[in-house]
């Protein structure tokens, strides 16, 4: 009796045995690398054409979707500007602030800062975009360049009255080329007749109807089964416009989760790869799912980016 016993134990032993054999052996030998390939597109913000920018023709913009990080943005005057020079600029964000919905708030060390510099200044490219004004700290946050800091030189007194001189730079602060017409405040040779043209209100008020909330993307995302075994990389960035707070990322082969990972904390324009071998999976495995706050515990600018689905290349 305990001879049967033993010989249907080792019978059993025999038979896992040969089949983890089996299965070393497929792997190793007969299986081949088989990609995923991405089924769906991620969705960017998209600023509209509008009437008005074919009198740009560089374009209406330094960069895409170029902006502050908030509607609320502060600037600091120096010291040093004459009194006409201070008034003109106040008057300036004055005008701004009711054409636009953006709301400028004076401050110490502002996000724009008003210079005053009797010397006529060297343009150097790392610091001025165009003219004696431009942004001087951009992030390329993918879907957004967003604008950190800029700065604007009034070294000569405005004849108008209105200050079309401090108007025209802070437009280049908040992103602008040079416009072709003549009636622009934006054309490159000041009159005083120069107006705020409508194409500058609707494009700032466009860029800026996006919420000041981050944005987790998953940018790049490459896998690869071979046998019951998946290696993948995925990229996850924050291509919005504030900090992603306990940011996570979990993988479904069908309906079953075979990976989570806890990002952490994601400042805008930052990203982390993730990147893992030999995750084991069986069944149906003809689909992934890559889900970026599944549990939708994050506000963001849209949830339309936060998956990724990947199917086997045929």
């Amino acid at each position: 009796m305990i001879g049967k016993v033993l010989y249907g134990l080792f019978l059993m032993i025999l038979i896992v045995m040969l089949f983890l054999v089996w299965i070393l052996f497929y792997q190793s030998y007969l299986s081949e690398d088989i990609p995923f390939q991405v089924l769906n597109n991620q969705e960017l913000p998209i600023v509209s054409n509008i009437p008005g920018q074919e009198d740009y023709p560089q374009g209406m913009m330094f960069y895409e979707n170029l902006r502050f990080r908030q509607k609320i943005i502060s600037y600091s005057i120096d010291a040093t500007c004459t009194e006409k020079r201070t008034n003109d600029a106040i008057s300036a964000f004055e005008i701004l602030d009711n054409a636009t919905s953006l709301n400028f708030v004076e401050k110490e060390n502002g996000e724009i800062f008003v210079s005053c510099s009797q010397d006529v200044p060297q343009i150097d490219e790392r610091h001025f975009i165009a003219g004696e004004g431009g942004p001087t700290n951009i992030v390329n946050a993918s879907n957004f360049n967003v604008i950190l800091n800029g700065t604007i030189l009034l070294y000569e007194d405005n004849d108008c009255q209105n200050p079309i001189v401090a108007i025209h730079e802070i437009l280049h602060v908040l992103g602008f080329r040079h416009s072709s017409n003549k009636d622009s405040i934006m054309y490159p040779v000041s009159n005083c007749k120069q107006q705020i043209t409508p194409e500058l209100i609707e494009r700032i008020d466009q860029l800026y109807s996006y919420p000041t909330l981050p944005d987790l993307t998953i940018t790049r995302v490459e896998a690869v089964k071979k046998g019951f075994l998946l290696d993948f990389t995925v990229t996850v960035m924050n291509a919005g416009l504030d900090e992603a707070k306990n940011s996570t990322l979990v993988v479904y082969n069908g309906d079953k989760k075979i990976f989570d990972y806890d990002i952490g904390n994601l400042e805008f324009g930052v990203g982390k790869v993730i990147s893992t071998k030999n995750i084991k999976i069986f069944g149906n495995n003809e689909s992934l799912n890559f889900i970026v706050d599944k549990d939708n515990l994050i506000s963001e600018i849209t949830k339309k980016n936060n998956i990724q689905i990947l199917v086997l290349k045929e």
